[in-house]
């Protein structure tokens, strides 16, 4: 039995109603390296995750894709990454946005995605500033084990060496994390990677006394009264 997911119509009209999780924790165990994961780019080539690591995090993006019509949610997470993609290239980290698709006889729907986004960002989405890749046939939802009428939205951030750090799989079309909870993800991450370094106590230099009062009292000489001679 497919799980059906319904939406409400009243976000297809005012996406700004779309609300996603600012606080959200890795809701999925996952030790796997994701680097040899492959899509299709638009123009039909194929693409590893590897590709884009290159010595920094890699936000992967997977959204439910197309069943059917466009999802206004999947259209107006993209359009805020999209709106706040200097905020992640600041931190050092690239964003990769993933739209399923069930059959290779879908792939122009892609471009009936990429219109929802220009409404949303009132700017022109053919050309994202992020790389926007195809899962033909589901294979990597497969892999992923995210199936659920299409695919069930799901965001992995991915170390440099390709190692999942944080993977958070919806319950419902609408669970997503919001661009601030990937955004403070990121910075926890980084401080993670940050080496270990000695504490302030450790650094701290041994007092001394100063130059002038340094003579310890051992070290001080005797004070001898001195004998009046007779007169």
């Amino acid at each position: 039995m497919s799980l059906r997911l319904r939406r409400s119509p009243l976000t297809a009209i005012f996406p700004m109603m779309v609300v996603f999780n600012d606080q959200v924790v890795s809701n999925v165990d996952f030790d796997s390296n994701l680097s040899d994961l492959e899509f299709l780019t638009r123009d039909g080539s194929s693409q590893a995750l590897r590709d884009f690591l290159k010595e920094k995090p890699v936000i992967l993006v997977i959204t439910r894709g197309y069943a059917g019509s466009i999802c206004p949610f999947c259209s107006s997470q993209t359009s805020r990454l999209i709106n706040n993609y200097q905020k992640f290239v600041d931190r050092g980290a690239e964003v990769v946005v993933v739209y399923p698709l069930e059959k290779p006889d879908d792939t122009p729907r892609l471009d009936e995605f990429l219109k929802s986004i220009e409404i949303r960002t009132n700017t022109p989405a053919q050309n994202p500033p992020f790389p926007l890749l195809l899962d033909v046939e589901l294979k990597v939802v497969d892999q992923l084990g995210i199936r659920a009428s299409l695919s069930r939205p799901a965001t992995y951030i991915l170390d440099r060496r390709g190692q999942v750090r944080f993977a958070y799989v919806g319950r419902s079309i609408a669970d997503r994390p919001s661009v601030q909870a990937l955004l403070d993800q990121l910075d926890q991450l980084k401080l993670e990677e940050q080496p270990t370094t000695s504490s302030a106590v450790d650094k701290a230099q041994p007092f001394t006394l100063p130059k002038n009062r340094a003579t310890s009292r051992k070290t001080m000489p005797s004070y001898v009264p001195m004998r009046r001679k007779d007169t």
